[in-house]
């Protein structure tokens, strides 16, 4: 079971730093062909690298919508529980036991 937590933790290590690989390197790409020189070619295909530069900005504009909708969704769903969790401290059920009231009859 244990072994078997830590291969997990590893596939999702590598996944992120992959993502983050692939993030950063999409940026700095976009960074570094902003300003180039078109290639049109002669059959009225689009630049290659507005292309790519475009691909890349609408990468950019779904992780970052779903980026957010994700922390939303977490932020709201630990709030829930924090809340839950404060209720079910606060609602305690009592009962002679649990006072320690000594009944006298």
């Amino acid at each position: 079971m244990n072994n078997k937590i830590s291969k997990n933790r590893i596939i999702a290590l590598i996944s992120l730093i992959s993502f983050l690989t692939v993030l950063i390197f999409s940026s700095a790409f976009v960074l570094t062909h902003a300003d180039h020189e078109h290639d049109y070619s002669s059959t009225g295909e689009a630049c290659s690298i507005c292309v790519q530069i475009q691909g890349a900005e609408n990468i950019f504009k779904y992780l970052g919508a779903a980026f957010f909708c994700a922390l939303f969704v977490i932020g709201g769903l630990y709030a829930i529980v924090k809340t839950i969790k404060a209720m079910a401290v606060c609602a305690v059920f009592s009962n002679p036991i649990t006072l320690k009231i000594r009944i006298n009859t």
